[in-house]
């Protein structure tokens, strides 16, 4: 059965997505993400055993999270920053790295849209307003973050005037050939014909 409670805040905020981990259901509003879990241990996740705490304050688009290996990754507020949160034991709570910080210009103008692909190299995919393509190679273990960001140009042009293909819309599928499995990436992609259309 359903049930509603509030979020214990000095702001009335959408919640933006919400995730599942093995800690905690994790949630994005617009101004802070916030851990959601059992006030008792071991116990479920209930209209009376319920405790919200808020991780970070640092603001959610409106745009659904992706999660990878251990880590749930969301569009900040601003639209220039791809963060990521995880749960780290020695704090007991999440914390929210800046996946963008070396690579701050690739975002610009602002990041839309993520899509996730876990095989047979992990990746996030993201779009961008002005409808260009861009990846992360991302992998979390317990040495750390590893990641490395690039632009992707398509082939042929969106209008007559000769600009860039448009990426729309983004998602990975499960795929399997033979024995071997891995995710297959899919796009809309807005291009013209050669008369323009």
């Amino acid at each position: 059965n359903a049930y509603q409670f509030h979020l214990l805040s000095d702001q009335a905020n959408p919640i933006m997505w919400l995730k599942t981990t093995a800690q905690a259901l994790l949630s994005g509003s617009q101004s802070a993400e916030w851990q959601i879990a059992p006030n008792t241990q071991g116990a479920g996740l209930t209209p009376t055993n319920v405790n919200a705490a808020s991780s970070t304050s640092y603001g959610s688009a409106d745009a659904d999270a992706v999660q990878s290996g251990t880590g749930t990754l969301f569009i900040s507020r601003s639209q220039r920053k791809i963060r990521e949160m995880s749960y780290f034991f020695q704090a007991g709570t999440f914390r929210c790295e800046d996946m963008t910080e070396i690579a701050e210009h690739i975002t610009i103008p602002l990041v839309t849209k993520l899509a996730v692909q876990r095989e047979t190299i992990p990746a996030i995919w993201a779009i961008r307003s002005d409808g260009q393509l861009l990846s992360m190679c991302y992998s979390r273990n317990d040495q750390g973050v590893k990641a490395g960001w690039a632009r992707h140009q398509l082939g042929g042009q969106s209008d007559s005037g000769g600009t860039q293909p448009l990426v729309k819309s983004i998602c990975a599928i499960p795929s399997t050939v033979g024995s071997s499995f891995y995710d297959q990436v899919w796009m809309t992609v807005q291009r013209s014909n050669i008369n323009g259309s």
